[in-house]
């Protein structure tokens, strides 16, 4: 069960108080999901949000038409009753026979503060596997979350990095995972993680620095061969990582904190644009 923020939310065009569902939403129903980041009542990169939504839709053999169109009306809608709170967006997708359905809420957030950016947080190490990495699934994102926020949350550790069946780390329970080495940034190939959005725009932002990138197998025995690490998704943006397990690393990396920087004038960027555009 999803904890509701915000007054209001929305299920399939129809506007309803959070005080109507008891401050809980079941997403059960539903079979692919993202979750957004709003500032300023901007959603930050939703269209990179909505595409992903409609590549996850054809694979599960439904997609209407209209669909980035009509969510994304449906989403400043929510933000415009909601008096352009700031937060994080959960939108839901499925259908029913050949009717899409959807629904979308506020839910709370934690974001870092200024110490955990500083400082870097820790991480630790668990053992599974998303049958498909590429979809986003209401199903294995609970499953997951289920069996590790507990432990999380009982011993201070803000991230999870999962390792699969053939003994790889590929991403963080809800984030994706970097590596440093040399001023060269790692991170493991697109098929073995779910190819998130702030994903591709550290990317990019490498990409602008003319920092290198190399997409290749990350085992367990090379992890001391680094010097930084950080991981990245829509509510840490790119957030430095000190520890793993018993390793340490450097949050304070010169090429970490230009990634950091360059990711950031993004989001600046992007708000900007939208600001822009919505003002005639």
């Amino acid at each position: 069960m999803d904890t509701l923020a915000g007054n209001f939310f929305i299920e399939n065009n129809n506007l309803k108080s959070c005080e109507h569902a008891d401050f809980l939403y079941d997403p059960s129903a539903f079979d692919l999901y993202e979750v957004m980041r709003v500032i300023d009542g901007v959603v930050i990169f939703l269209e990179d949000h909505l595409s992903r939504l409609r590549a996850g839709a054809l694979i599960l053999g439904y997609c209407p038409e209209n669909l980035e169109t009509e969510l994304e009306e449906v989403l400043l809608y929510l933000i415009r009753k909601n008096e352009n709170r700031l937060g994080n967006i959960k939108l839901l997708c499925t259908s029913q026979g050949s009717e899409f359905q959807y629904a979308c809420y506020y839910i709370p957030h934690k974001y870092p503060d200024a110490e955990d950016y500083n400082q870097g947080v820790q991480v630790m190490l668990h053992a599974v596997s998303r049958p498909d990495p590429n979809l986003k699934q209401v199903s294995v994102s609970d499953s997951i979350r289920e069996k590790l926020y507990p432990v999380l949350d009982s011993k201070g550790i803000y991230e999870a990095l999962l390792i699969n069946q053939d003994n790889l780390i590929t991403e963080g329970s809800k984030s994706n995972f970097f590596l440093i080495h040399d001023g060269k940034l790692y991170t493991a190939p697109d098929q073995l993680v779910l190819k998130g959005i702030t994903r591709h725009y550290v990317l990019e932002s490498a990409k602008d620095c003319g920092v290198e990138c190399l997409f290749r197998k990350i085992t367990l025995d090379e992890l001391a061969a680094y010097e930084a690490a950080f991981i990245c998704g829509t509510s840490p943006k790119i957030l430095p990582v000190r520890r793993i397990e018993q390793l340490n690393y450097d949050p304070r990396n010169s090429t970490l904190r230009e990634l950091m920087q360059r990711y950031n004038q993004k989001i600046e960027a992007y708000i900007g644009s939208k600001k822009i555009s919505t003002a005639f």
